[in-house]
């Protein structure tokens, strides 16, 4: 008995929504405003927060890195990617890995907690947002939250959970709302994830630099484990691709197995070059005369990061 052929009754029996492919399709923009208006208000509220910054140091560099992000969101999830998705597991795999392994990484180095901070409306920044950060509930919800071993456990529950709980892959290519619920799941989760390996001032990670590469481990043996378990599955494992006409050419095992693949290799291969750059940063740390680096004590995010303007 493979994953989907146990039934979820709330699921199967709704009909998914797709037709006959056409050229359209290439072309097919999407304007859901559950991710458009996010989108612009966090990208509003960033710029107006780096503009309110004044003296506090902020470079070009992490704009541009931030929104290279939020652009590399939006492109997952609003171009015809997002529509060729519905008719390929392969290309659905490249949508989730353009959020995790290239949009939320590069937002985190955009250093954004500062600049959304100062960017927020006074009345949500003083009202809801402060008394959050500043009580014990919300220190505790960070520290939690910043676990190296919680963050590498939610992201793989995330890749595990939509990929091999029966029915739930197929939930979301039949339902919008199961869909976006799944993209929000992978954006949280590699914002939890990433997070103690950028280290996005002024919040600083409890991870040394040699803590980091061994930090990413787990998530290379997890790719490696998901990639393989697909690939050599030996039939489909999502009925919906079944019941959809191909636009790739590709026959719904053999674009399984690509998705698989692309999600194993190249996946993993960008967690490499990912600690290849930790390991440079800190050999640079590292040399005599550089400056040292800055302390990363748990009292730092009380006394800087949580600090609200």
């Amino acid at each position: 008995m493979t994953f989907a052929s146990i039934p979820l009754p709330l699921f199967d029996t709704v009909i998914p929504g797709h037709g006959e492919v056409t050229e359209s399709v290439w072309t097919a923009w999407n304007t859901d405003p559950l991710v458009l208006i996010p989108a612009v208000l966090v990208g509003y509220w960033y710029i107006r927060g780096v503009r309110r910054m004044r003296s506090r140091k902020h470079t070009a560099t992490q704009t541009t890195l931030f929104f290279l992000g939020l652009l590399m969101i939006v492109l997952a999830l609003q171009s015809p990617i997002d529509r060729l998705g519905e008719h390929h597991f392969s290309i659905h795999v490249v949508q989730h890995e353009m959020i995790i392994l290239f949009g939320v990484p590069l937002m985190l180095l955009g250093a954004p907690t500062t600049p959304l901070l100062l960017g927020l409306p006074r009345l949500i920044r003083h009202e809801v947002v402060r008394p959050i950060a500043g009580s014990v509930t919300g220190h505790r919800l960070y520290r939690i939250l910043t676990v190296p071993a919680f963050g590498i456990g939610l992201l793989v529950a995330i890749l595990w959970g939509w990929h091999f709980i029966p029915g739930a892959f197929d939930a979301a290519l039949r339902h919008g709302l199961v869909h976006e619920a799944m993209h929000m799941a992978f954006v949280v989760g590699a914002m939890v994830f990433w997070w103690p390996l950028i280290d996005p001032l002024p919040l600083h990670s409890r991870l040394g630099y040699g803590a980091r590469i061994a930090y990413l481990m787990p998530m290379i043996i997890a790719r490696i484990v998901t990639g393989a378990a697909i690939t050599f599955a030996g039939q489909p494992l999502y009925p919906t691709y079944l019941e959809v006409e191909a636009v790739i050419g590709l026959d719904p095992l053999g674009d399984q197995q690509l998705g698989a693949l692309l999600m194993w290799i190249p996946g993993t291969m960008m967690h490499l070059i990912a600690i290849a750059i930790i390991f440079g940063v800190w050999s640079e740390k590292s040399r005599p005369g550089a400056p040292p680096a800055p302390a990363a004590p748990d009292q730092s995010v009380r006394d800087e990061g949580m600090v609200i303007p």
